[in-house]
């Protein structure tokens, strides 16, 4: 399936993400979420399980996007998203 391979998609499903997680410094987004938003962009429940199914097998090993950090947990069903600090934030803490 082209859309599981698509690199437009993940950026979309990762801005998604990190707007529903919001501007803490960590959030949390469940897969039920998720998938709502696939839904909308795929049309229809089953598609969206199938391009999540191959898009979460990407989200095991951390991704880094825009200062924050999304890595999917399959036990807990959810999509972890941590705000890196920034280099102020880093310079204080030294």
């Amino acid at each position: 399936m082209k859309d599981e391979q698509d690199p437009e998609l993940m950026e979309s499903l990762l801005q998604a993400i990190s707007h529903s997680a919001g501007e803490l410094r960590g959030g949390e987004v469940k897969e039920e979420e998720i998938l709502r938003f696939l839904e909308r962009s795929r049309g229809n429940r089953t598609g969206a399980a199938e391009v999540w199914e191959h898009l979460s097998t990407s989200l095991r090993n951390p991704i880094v996007r825009w200062g924050r950090v999304f890595e999917w947990n399959l036990f807990r069903k959810i999509v972890r998203v941590t705000k890196l600090p920034s280099a102020e934030e880093i310079e204080r803490m030294g």
